[in-house]
């Protein structure tokens, strides 16, 4: 569940990602969700999230949000400076929350 608020090219979103049952994959894609609108294409621009409740990554003891590339719809999850992947060990995906919430530039 979650909800946005846009505001010209500004976009706040909050989101409670909860996942009751599914199966990671084994290809290395980032861990991520899809966003409402594409961000801004301006070069070296991205924006940041924060997560405020996570037990769904218990592994990840610095998750503490991750970022919005320019000219994507994809929230990233980092681990410290690494990107979390879909087959990364830890990644506990069923019956879990993840509070989250960012603002991001839209084109």
């Amino acid at each position: 569940m979650g909800k946005y608020l846009k505001i010209g090219k500004l976009v706040q979103i909050q989101m409670r990602l909860k996942i009751t049952s599914g199966t990671l994959g084994t290809d290395g894609t980032n861990f991520q969700v899809s966003l409402p609108f594409v961000s801004s294409d301006q070069s070296g621009i991205s924006s940041a999230f924060a997560i405020s409740r996570n037990n769904m990554l218990p592994g990840f003891p610095e998750l503490k949000g991750g970022r919005i590339g320019s000219n994507t719809t994809a929230m990233i999850f980092f681990n410290g400076n690494t990107a979390i992947s879909n087959n990364t060990s830890g990644v506990n995906i069923t019956g879990t929350n993840l509070d989250v919430a960012g603002t991001y530039i839209i084109k």
